[in-house]
């Protein structure tokens, strides 16, 4: 049954309102801040009592939003599920920009048994949170299901958009590709998502069982069977790659070479190349785009320049209006310190989708590289833009200006705020004794 995301949220408030509280809290938000912290803390009963009377106080609309959103959750903790819809209804109504109590709806009522009504929910809150995949994740679990394909496809397109090396969006994509059969281009994806998080288990499990499947070599499906059960112990697929062991453990031991060494299944680039040509001339741009880059990698691997380059060139034709893609290309290039198709691919990307977070963080990162140190201030700001209440962002902000001395007034105003609205962080010490090492004028105009 889906839960509600009740966690992330109460910290999320707390910061803003200890944001807009200054050193200490304010007496006329001292019942939603203190509900809150209950909240936090698992207090569902005292967080009851704390945010009926915020709601009472009625300080703001804003306030009172996260006050009736809080409220949802405790009575969604508590099983009073009537209660905590009429809450988060409340909650959207006073602040329709805010996004959680929506997606809490959402969530709740697909617990209920409501999955149509979840769905019109959860779609309204795709539209409002326009920077995260959480949503749009959640979507694609509803829609498949229902073996609704076609929608499963749009929303992890769209996510794909927005986080193209998240581990959980490649698995899912690599599920979807299952459903037709593509199982070169499904080992594609959990393989670049391992490539990212080499321990994210559903992507280890499920590369388990294509290979498991799909191929001839038992080895892989096994290593891959074992890693998982390193990771998740127990539970149900723990339970079913337990079951699988004795016979592939038996398979490879009739399938071993005589040297002793057996050997992982790859697809070759070759392969990869021909399985995306199949995939553009059947109109799947995207898939097509994702077996070419691969292609590239593994040619790389097994030194065929010929392949290659004819990859290369193939995933760059089809890249030409994707965002996505330019930005795929262009964290190929600038991983192979190639900063002038960096550049191109990545400004092209952000050119494409001017509202994402991680395309003008790489570009920056890029321009630093090349030294082109005005495209590198402006797209550290467009990205500051983006997610500027995000601890990790912010962080990742402050050390990549940190590293260039023309950037070092940026970098001191990103620890400024980061000690400000993350004091508990760890990292928080750092930030502190930056600010004090970097150059004065760093700290003039902050935020």
């Amino acid at each position: 049954m889906a839960q509600i995301r009740w966690h992330g949220l109460a910290t999320a408030a707390m910061v803003a309102l200890l944001l807009g509280a200054g050193c200490g809290p304010q007496p006329n938000r001292a019942a939603l801040q203190e509900g809150l912290r209950a909240l936090d803390s698992g207090q569902y009963a005292q967080s009851l009592r704390l945010l009926q009377r915020a709601v009472q106080d009625n300080t703001s609309r804003e306030d009172t939003a996260l006050a009736y959103n809080g409220l949802g959750i405790a009575y969604g903790r508590l099983q009073q599920n009537d209660q905590a819809r009429r809450a988060f209804e409340n909650a959207a109504r006073l602040n329709p920009r805010l996004v959680e109590p929506v997606y809490n709806l959402g969530v709740l009522q697909f617990a209920a048994g409501q999955p149509a009504e979840a769905l019109i929910s959860l779609e309204k809150a795709a539209l409002l949170d326009t920077h995260t995949t959480r949503t749009l994740e959640f979507l694609a679990q509803i829609y498949r299901q229902r073996q609704e394909w076609d929608e499963v496809r749009r929303v992890l397109t769209a996510a794909q958009a927005r986080a193209p090396q998240a581990p959980s969006v490649l698995t899912a994509l690599a599920l979807l590709e299952l459903q037709t059969n593509n199982v070169i281009g499904a080992q594609a994806l959990l393989q670049r998502a391992l490539e990212h998080d080499a321990h994210y288990p559903p992507a280890v499990f499920n590369l388990a069982v294509v290979h498991q499947r799909h191929t001839l070599n038992p080895e892989p499906a096994l290593n891959n069977f074992k890693d998982y059960l390193g990771l998740v112990p127990a539970g149900p697929q723990a339970d079913q790659a337990r079951r699988a062991l004795p016979g592939l453990v038996q398979a490879a031991r009739a399938a071993q070479p005589p040297s002793g060494v057996a050997e992982p299944l790859r697809v070759s680039a070759q392969e990869l190349l021909e399985n995306a040509g199949k995939l553009e001339r059947a109109g799947r741009r995207e898939a097509a785009f994702n077996n070419y880059l691969r292609a590239v990698h593994e040619a790389e691997r097994a030194a065929q320049s010929q392949v290659l380059s004819l990859a290369l060139r193939k995933a760059e034709s089809l890249a030409v209006n994707d965002a996505r893609a330019n930005y795929e290309l262009g964290i190929y290039y600038a991983e192979h310190k190639q900063s002038e198709p960096a550049l191109i691919f990545l400004k092209k990307a952000v050119s494409l989708k001017d509202d994402w977070f991680d395309a003008h963080l790489a570009l920056a990162q890029a321009a630093l590289l090349a030294q082109e140190l005005d495209t590198a201030r402006v797209s550290v700001r467009q990205a500051d833009r983006y997610r500027p209440d995000q601890a990790d962002a912010l962080w990742h902000l402050a050390r990549l200006c940190d590293q260039q001395a023309a950037l070092h007034d940026l970098a001191a105003q990103f620890y400024a705020r980061f000690a400000k609205a993350y004091p508990a962080d760890a990292r928080s010490a750092t930030a502190r004794a930056r600010v004090r090492a970097l150059p004065a004028q760093g700290r003039t105009n902050q935020r």
